[in-house]
């Protein structure tokens, strides 16, 4: 592990100008209020059907998600979180400990930006825990479901394209070190269906249009992004399922909606090859980042496919076989919604990470879990992927992540001072994206 005084400083929003200082006074309020407005709409509509506790909860809702925005604008102290859940004492030890090693109480603009960012959805969550009748409301889910519908036509042409993979392995199921082309492929359409991430386009005008700009569904738009991959370790990563015994794979997953489709045609490609018998799908618990994937977006996306047109549907019955037949093994855990390096998994949440150990490769998707991976501290660009973990490996896992956030690691010395050159946003477009694996 590194040394703990030679690591870099963590992401903070105390830092003017940066990505971290505008999301926290720009973005994350935006997020606050369409979540204000959604309560605010579906309480009018329990109104109109004279549910008057139901309106008296949305009313509530709002109330303290106000109170939480003002709070954040003003940079006030963060207090500590107030439901009967079973994090809260975990969260609450957080914020006292800030506090004792400061002496003063967190507050949004100085403490770091992870926490920041994972105490605002907390808090979210704890507005809606502490309604009479409300408790599992999803202010996010409309925005979820209207970004899987505004993304069928590009599922309809990944799908087709999907098709002939599967044939393929199936073909080939025998030889499976033939199928590296295949692999890579339908390892890239999951890396780049992390560039359609609800936060980052909350402060844009027109989501749908900016959803289909960002899909990745044909062959020829997946090799036109390849100069945009910084690190691929595509190849490594196949040669690493070749030699694994126990043919278990893990997906810590991230988005739903398109993402999550891109993440199931991985999983069920890998077990159709042979390359896995299994593959173990990690959900979020509550409401998380806008559009991150729980248990009940995943089980809609599969009563959304039954109901498509003919190639829809029969992804969405094998896939639903896949769930019944613990081929997938879907799974949710508390920590992937705690603000923690994943460097401290083995201290807090010591069953995750005994379950981790047994996988034979790990996929870790999209922008925050990178972020928790490299402890979201401002590494230099050419520090290895490894030594960025700073000792996290319970098993070789491999990162899919295209970059909405100022901090990368494992690049070729001068590399991101050419980038800079070519594109002074290159770290948060969403645009460039890396494959990274550490055995």
């Amino acid at each position: 592990m590194t040394d703990k005084k030679s690591l870099p400083a963590r992401l903070s929003g105390k830092d003017e100008g940066t990505f971290a200082f505008l999301t926290i006074r720009d973005r994350m309020p935006v997020i606050l209020t369409k979540a204000i407005d959604v309560v605010h709409r579906h309480g009018g509509k329990l109104n109109e059907d004279k549910d008057k506790a139901g309106t008296r909860d949305c009313s509530s809702i709002v109330a303290r998600l106000s109170q939480l925005k003002s709070e954040m604008t003003t940079n006030k102290p963060m207090r500590r979180v107030d439901d009967d859940g079973d994090d809260v004492a975990q969260w609450n030890g957080l914020v006292d400990r800030v506090k004792a090693e400061t002496g003063v109480e967190p507050a949004w603009f100085s403490t770091s930006w992870l926490f920041a960012e994972c105490y605002m959805y907390r808090r979210i969550r704890e507005a809606i825990a502490l309604s009479d009748r409300l408790k599992t409301f999803d202010p996010f889910e409309n925005q979820k479901r209207e970004s899987f519908h505004a993304s069928k036509k590009a599922m309809l042409t990944l799908a087709a394209n999907f098709d002939q993979y599967i044939k393929r392995a199936q073909d080939k199921k025998d030889d499976p070190a033939s199928l590296r082309g295949d692999f890579e492929r339908i390892l890239k359409h999951s890396l780049w269906g992390n560039k359609t991430d609800l936060s980052i386009l909350a402060t844009r005008s027109n989501d749908s249009q900016d959803l289909s700009q960002l899909q990745v569904s044909s062959h020829d738009a997946l090799l036109a992004l390849d100069d945009h991959i910084l690190v691929d370790d595509a190849d490594s990563t196949f040669d690493v399922l070749l030699r694994s015994s126990r043919r278990r794979v893990d997906v810590v997953l991230d988005n739903s909606g398109f993402e999550l489709f891109n993440d199931l045609c991985l999983a069920d490609w890998l077990l159709e090859s042979g390359l896995a018998r299994n593959v173990h799908l990690h959900l979020k618990t509550i409401p998380w980042f806008v559009s991150d994937a729980l248990r009940r977006d995943f089980d809609w996306l599969l009563d959304q496919l039954d109901a498509a047109d003919a190639s829809l549907s029969a992804l969405g019955r094998r896939w639903r076989s896949r769930v019944e037949t613990n081929r997938w093994i879907v799974t949710e855990h508390a920590f992937w919604t705690l603000p923690h390096e994943f460097v401290h998994m083995n201290d807090i949440a010591p069953d995750l990470h005994a379950d981790l150990a047994k996988a034979d490769l790990i996929f870790f998707k999209g922008d925050l879990n990178y972020r928790k991976l490299l402890a979201d501290r401002h590494w230099a660009h050419c520090t290895s992927f490894t030594e960025s973990l700073c000792g996290f490996r319970p098993a070789p896992l491999c990162a899919l992540r295209s970059l909405k956030a100022e901090l990368v690691t494992g690049l070729a010395s001068g590399r991101a001072d050419e980038l800079f050159g070519e594109a002074r946003d290159w770290l948060v477009s969403g645009q460039y994206a890396v494959i990274q694996l550490a055995v």
